[in-house]
């Protein structure tokens, strides 16, 4: 019984969360610390941050 209230609670939590994600997301980026590990995180991942710095560095084409 114990377990399937648990398991519920658990379910509920996750559905809260995943039909808020974005709202929960823009709420931690907006602090300043979040921001820079989320940057510094996804500069760690190689093709993200050739892509980023490509289209950064990059001359509009006219």
């Amino acid at each position: 019984m114990r377990t399937g209230i648990a398991l519920l609670i658990l379910l509920i939590t996750t559905m809260f969360f995943y039909r808020s994600r974005y709202k929960i997301m823009n709420a931690l980026l907006r602090i300043g610390f979040f921001r820079k590990k989320a940057v510094v995180l996804s500069m760690k991942i190689p093709s993200l941050r050739s892509k980023m710095l490509q289209d950064v560095f990059s001359v509009p084409n006219m």
